[in-house]
């Protein structure tokens, strides 16, 4: 960031290197979670590709999209916690639809855990695959 003659730079905290660590996690649970789908699937290119269109949603703000896609992005998919909620704790700003402020600082936390849950349904997959061949 340039201010006036000088060139300030941000130091790196311990919370923005857990969020971008959250962020990765959650990327890579959710390639896991589509990679899995094959187990089940003939053809599992849709379900890919509508699970990385999908991912462009977190691109907005949470509080633009309807409450059934709110629950969806905090509880089944945590796309939130990717940057939404991690903006508002850095902000110091509470959510404008009364989510608990914890979930800021909870995000690289929840990123771990989705990525661990979608780890133990590949293992089932694993586990009960069959060849075709």
């Amino acid at each position: 960031m340039l201010l006036g003659d000088r060139l300030a730079v941000a130091d790196p905290r311990a919370d923005d290197v857990g969020g971008v660590l959250s962020g990765g996690a959650i990327f890579i649970a959710l390639n896991l979670i589509t990679g899995t789908t094959a187990f089940w699937l003939m053809d599992a290119v849709p379900v890919m590709r509508m699970v990385f269109d999908f991912h462009l949603c977190a691109q907005y703000p949470l509080s633009i999209y309807r409450p059934w896609f709110r629950l969806l992005f905090t509880m089944v998919v945590p796309l939130a916690c990717i940057n939404y909620f991690p903006a508002l704790a850095i902000l110091g700003r509470p959510d404008p639809h009364g989510a608990p402020a914890f979930l800021g600082w909870a995000a690289p936390l929840v990123g771990f855990l989705f990525l661990l849950a979608t780890f133990q349904v590949w293992k089932l997959g694993v586990r009960h695959y069959r060849s075709t061949g």
